[in-house]
């Protein structure tokens, strides 16, 4: 693989869609809100199952699929192929929210588990026609949760929203460079991350 080529897979890599949920979960820890005021131990006990359930359970399902065949590569680039695997992982995810909403934490928590699954269906019914790009609505997803928190309790979270834009910027560039998307498919990811995790905080 040529330089060119290994800079854009590295990004991809930092900013996988999987690691998108972890890293949501950080920013309402740390949003300044009485969400911050959420005891360590809790936390913790919150953020490592989390990432248990949207990161290191659907990493491991993925060697399971290749190796039965049912898919025919890791990143999954072939669309047809995705169903299955996105099915998995948004059942993750409804457990994950399952387990959240048990615990009395505030509803922006519970909101933000919600989104996950309901992001995952809008990206398999989009996914039937379109390539859509999953990094990129990852990333959206994190701009709708910062949009909400700014909408909800009036946060100066520019730092938050610069930096989650310039990943977006970042990450659509190394993904337009590898081929795997067309610009249509970058933007309209983006945007339907923003708006599917928005409306779900906004309304819950």
């Amino acid at each position: 693989m040529t330089f060119e080529k290994r800079v854009p897979q590295i990004i991809s890599v930092i900013f996988h869609p999987l690691l998108m949920p972890s890293a949501g979960l950080l920013i309402l820890f740390n949003s300044g809100t009485y969400l911050s005021l959420v005891s360590f131990d809790v936390k913790k006990v919150i953020f490592l199952t989390v990432v248990l359930s949207t990161l290191v359970l659907p990493l491991a399902l993925l060697p399971v699929l290749y190796f039965r065949k049912i898919i025919t590569d890791i990143q999954m680039d072939i669309r047809q192929e995705r169903f299955l695997p996105y099915f998995l992982i948004m059942i993750l995810y409804i457990l994950t929210f399952i387990f959240l909403i048990r615990i009395p934490l505030h509803s922006h928590i519970h909101a933000y588990a919600l989104s996950l699954p309901v992001m995952v269906l809008v990206l398999i019914l989009v996914n039937i026609r379109l390539n859509i790009s999953e990094h990129m609505m990852a990333l959206g997803g994190i701009v709708g949760l910062i949009l909400s928190l700014v909408i909800h309790f009036g946060l100066a979270l520019q730092s938050y929203f610069v930096i989650a834009v310039l990943a977006a910027g970042i990450t659509g560039t190394a993904r337009a460079i590898l081929r795997k998307h067309s610009a249509l498919e970058l933007y309209g990811g983006f945007i339907l991350g923003i708006i599917v995790t928005g409306v779900v905080m906004l309304i819950y």
